[in-house]
């Protein structure tokens, strides 16, 4: 009875030790099983963060893709006003060309009237210099003339002078020659009296 008592008692014993270790077994297992799960667990959070982050940029990429489409609608809206304003600046160029074409051509004309004027100025500045050199000249001659008759005329002045003198002394001679004439036809007359009464 004892033996079986303890028999049982060691049977049970053994059973509680196989039952313990079969526990210990499987709390192993489910501590592995749950640090895996935990593992799965931190790469499932992993992979949900990454696949968040990467629809994050996605979404991101999008934003930016519609911001630079817009950019870019923008920037095309831009262009074709700045081309629009470069064929009116093209446009008002040769049309500037156009202008400063017809403006050089005039200026050539206009060069061309100028020193045609200018050649007839030089011509005409010319032909008066000569005018005055001819005027100078013959104002010179004139001056020359004009002291020659200054001359000519003090000369003839001193000879009417003398020419005055001498008729004034001719006239002072006649005058004493008929003085002495009507002396001498008296005398004559009254000697011929006298020779008359003589004779009678």
């Amino acid at each position: 009875m004892g033996n079986q008592l303890k028999q049982e008692a060691l049977l049970e014993r053994t059973n509680l030790l196989e039952l313990k270790a079969k526990l210990k077994k499987e709390r192993e297992d489910l501590d592995r099983e749950s640090e895996v799960m935990n593992k799965e667990k931190l790469d499932f959070d992993l992979i949900r963060s990454e696949i968040k982050k990467q629809r994050d940029m996605l979404e991101q990429q999008r934003q930016d893709i519609k911001e630079e489409r817009e950019k870019l609608e923008v920037t095309k809206t831009d262009l074709q006003v700045l081309k629009e304003h470069e064929q009116i600046q093209f446009d008002e160029i040769n049309k500037d060309k156009a202008n400063i074409k017809d403006l050089t051509l005039h200026l050539h004309t206009e060069k061309d009237k100028l020193e045609n004027i200018m050649s007839m100025i030089v011509l005409k500045q010319e032909e008066q210099k000569l005018k005055e050199d001819q005027f100078s000249r013959q104002t010179q001659e004139l001056d020359t003339r004009k002291t020659s008759l200054l001359q000519e005329r003090e000369e003839l002045d001193i000879l009417r002078k003398d020419l005055n003198k001498k008729k004034e002394e001719v006239e002072t001679a006649m005058n004493t020659i008929s003085s002495e004439r009507d002396i001498l036809n008296q005398m004559q007359s009254t000697t011929d009296m006298e020779i008359s009464n003589a004779q009678k």
